[in-house]
C-alpha cells in the first residue's frame, strides 16, 4: 500500500510541477526517500508485534483425575493393614492419574516441564518401577532414611508445544500400591509446571485416605476443587 501511495505522489508532483527538469527529480528522491522511512517504520513495528507474539508468558492450568475421583481432588479408598497403615485398595485402578494441561494465554508454551510431587506417604513401587511412558522418577520415599515425598517428572522435549489456546493430554500416570500412616502430615499432591522463559507456577491439592465407609468430613468435604487448577 505505502509502495503504490509513494508512486502515486511521484507521478503527481513530477508531471504537475512547473519547476525544471533537475528540481523535479529532485523533489522525486524526496518523495522516495520519504517513503522508503516510512516502510522502515512499518516493518519495525511488525517486527515488534511478531517479538512479542513469541516471547510472551503462555498461562498454564493442570487437570488431575485419578480413577475413583474427582478432578483434581485425590481421594483413595483405603484399608486398613494389621500393621496399622492405610493402604489404598486397589491400586492400580485407583492410583493411576490422568493427566490433562492446558494452555489459556495467546502465547505458546514451549519446554514444558511438569514435576509431580507426592508426600506424606510410602509407595510399594522401586526406583525401577515404571510411572508411566515418559515419566522419570527423581526422588523415592524411603522411610528407613525419613524420606516420605515421591518426585516424578514429565518433560515434552525441545520440540514439545503447546499452542495458545490448546491443550495437552500426557501419558497416564502410574503411581502403584500407596499407603500412609495417622501419624503423619496430611498427604499432599504438588504439581510444578515449568516452561522456556522463566515461566514457573504450582499448585497443591490435599490427598485423603478413607477406610470403608468413612466419609469426608468438615471443610474437606465441602471445598471442591475446580476441574482445572
Amino acid at each position: 500500500m505505502l509502495v503504490l501511495l509513494a508512486m502515486a505522489l511521484v507521478s503527481i508532483d513530477f508531471l504537475s510541477s512547473s519547476s525544471d527538469l533537475s528540481d523535479r527529480l529532485a523533489e522525486v528522491a524526496d518523495v522516495i526517500a520519504g517513503g522508503t522511512a516510512a516502510l522502515g517504520v512499518v516493518a519495525g513495528l511488525i517486527a515488534i508485534q511478531a517479538y512479542a507474539a513469541a516471547t510472551g508468558l503462555p498461562k498454564l492450568e493442570v487437570q488431575i483425575w485419578f480413577a475413583a475421583s474427582e478432578k483434581n481432588n485425590p481421594v483413595f479408598r483405603a484399608r486398613r493393614t494389621p500393621a496399622g497403615l492405610l493402604e489404598a485398595a486397589l491400586p492400580a485402578e485407583q492410583t493411576t492419574a490422568a493427566v490433562s494441561l492446558r494452555n489459556r494465554s495467546h502465547y505458546s508454551a514451549n519446554g514444558v516441564v511438569v514435576i509431580v510431587k507426592l508426600s506424606s506417604v510410602m509407595s510399594g513401587l522401586d526406583s525401577r518401577s515404571s510411572f508411566g511412558d515418559k515419566w522419570t522418577v527423581f526422588e523415592f520415599p524411603d522411610i528407613a532414611l525419613g524420606s516420605k515425598e515421591l518426585v516424578v517428572q514429565w518433560d515434552s522435549g525441545a520440540d514439545g508445544v503447546i499452542h495458545g489456546g490448546a491443550g495437552r493430554r500426557l501419558p497416564d500416570l502410574r503411581l502403584g500400591p500407596l499407603s500412609c500412616t495417622d501419624s503423619w502430615a496430611q498427604p499432599m499432591l504438588e504439581v510444578e509446571i515449568i516452561a522456556d522463559g522463566g515461566y514457573h507456577r504450582a499448585v497443591q491439592m490435599p490427598v485423603y485416605f478413607l477406610e470403608d465407609g468413612q466419609q469426608l468430613a468438615g471443610d474437606s468435604a465441602t471445598a471442591k476443587s475446580r476441574e482445572w487448577r
